[in-house]
């Protein structure tokens, strides 16, 4: 019976870390309202195995940042454009990549 009751209480622990883990993450990549948010990514492209080039808006502002495994560098600074709208670069690719791979399974004989 104690070792039922063992099992059972790390099970629970366990469940408990999963899910604290997970509200973490949900809560911490909510967007904030438009009036809250100070850093949006506008876009960003790969440019090596783990070098990409991020265009990023601070108040107003695109920052071209170069971002590489150790560091992040300024590459240049200028004033947004009114009519910018931002992009998500990894939605616009997720989306993509589901529209192919649901083609892909269409086509798989079964």
């Amino acid at each position: 019976m104690s070792i039922a009751q063992v099992v059972l209480a790390l099970g629970f622990v366990i469940a408990l870390i999963v899910f604290s883990a997970w509200l973490v993450r949900r809560f911490s990549l909510m967007p904030m309202g438009a009036k809250g948010q100070v850093l949006k990514v506008v876009t960003g492209v790969m440019v090596g195995a783990k070098e990409r080039v991020v265009v990023v808006e601070v108040e107003g502002r695109w920052l071209v940042l170069g971002v590489t495994a150790n560091t992040v560098n300024l590459l240049h600074s200028l004033d947004a454009p009114e009519q910018a709208e931002t992009v998500l670069v990894p939605q616009a690719f997720s989306q993509q990549f589901s529209a192919k791979l649901a083609a892909a399974l269409q086509r798989a004989p079964h």
